[in-house]
């Protein structure tokens, strides 16, 4: 009886693990998916205001656990083609700012790409604007004028109007770290800017 309670209780411990493991991952995947929609709704609301991209990240700071907060690799906000959530090739292949010395990244007219730092910085900070546009057009210094939010098109006029595009990624840390390793979780989602009616 001993010998065959040795032999189970190993099985049944990783499998005991790994339903912890699936669990966290799955509760995070819902975590990251929610944050990115919820982000990409607000940048549409936004549309082309100033603080559009303050706005966007605020709402990927509070989607997310603190602990999902410090696990972030990236956050991208894009300009994305109508009917598709991918994002612009170019854009994936930018470095977040380094810690300690965020600062704007991204590629113009594409996407400004965001750092953990940048995001656990707006966390703390909910309410200051000052490392976004405070004016238009973006000076060059802020972290949001790679795309500038008031250049976002969202007149009905031109019949173009622009789709914002949100991606978060992280690298969720596994709990037990018995046979089971970290894992990026990737998410995007993506809206039309709310139309203006005036020109």
């Amino acid at each position: 009886m001993f010998i065959e309670f040795a032999l189970v209780v190993p099985v049944l411990a990783l499998l005991a693990m790994g339903v912890v493991e699936y669990g966290l991952a799955w509760n995070a995947t819902n975590d990251v998916n929610s944050a990115a929609r919820d982000a990409a709704r607000v940048g549409s609301s936004a549309s082309n205001y100033k603080n559009a991209d303050q706005q966007i990240i605020r709402q990927v700071a509070t989607g997310l656990t603190s602990t999902e907060v410090s696990q972030i690799k990236r956050v991208i906000v894009y300009a994305a083609a109508p009917g598709s959530s991918a994002v612009p090739a170019a854009c994936l292949g930018v470095t977040p700012s380094p810690p300690g010395s965020p600062s704007a990244t991204g590629v113009a007219g594409k996407c400004n790409v965001y750092s953990q730092q940048q995001v656990a910085w707006v966390r703390s900070n909910p309410t200051s604007g000052s490392n976004f546009s405070t004016s238009s057009p973006c000076s060059s210094n802020n972290w949001d004028s790679k795309w500038c939010p008031a250049t976002r098109n969202n007149s009905l006029f031109t019949n173009n109007l622009d789709y914002v595009g949100v991606l978060i990624e992280i690298n969720h840390a596994s709990a037990t770290h018995y046979g089971f390793g970290n894992q990026d979780i990737t998410r995007t989602a993506v809206f039309r800017l709310e139309p203006a009616y005036a020109g």
